[in-house]
């Protein structure tokens, strides 16, 4: 009986073991995106393929240096940097401009959607 009981317990423990192996999920939506970074998704409330920026901004999306699939294609952001970016219409940081403040988080207006050609972290 004594060994019967001794059994079970090691199986219980056994199994509440193999329980916490289990892999964490992937993160979804904003919660992407990493810590410092400036991030930029293709659809609204973090969806979609996601870009993110250090310090240095992409003065042309549209070329083949930089992130794919962003060019006049960014929904919403996060900016979890310490300074503005901003979104231009334009290569180069130019055209019409879309100001992210530091800390904003959300879905870009939907007039000013899909428009970015250029990402510039903007020091004050």
């Amino acid at each position: 009986m004594r060994l019967t009981r001794t059994l079970a317990v090691t199986a219980a423990v056994a199994s509440v073991v193999a329980l916490g192996t289990i892999p964490a999920q992937a993160a979804t939506g904003y919660a992407r995106c990493p810590a410092n970074r400036f991030c930029v998704f293709t659809g609204t409330n973090g969806s979609g393929v996601m870009a993110y920026f250090n310090d240095a901004g992409d003065p042309n999306l549209a070329d083949t240096s930089g992130p794919r699939g962003m060019n006049n294609n960014i929904e919403s952001i996060w900016n979890r940097r310490g300074s503005e970016w901003g979104l231009y219409n334009d290569a180069n940081y130019r055209g019409g401009l879309t100001l992210i403040l530091t800390g904003a988080k959300g879905n870009i207006e939907a007039r000013y959607r899909n428009l970015a050609t250029s990402v510039e972290d903007i020091r004050g």
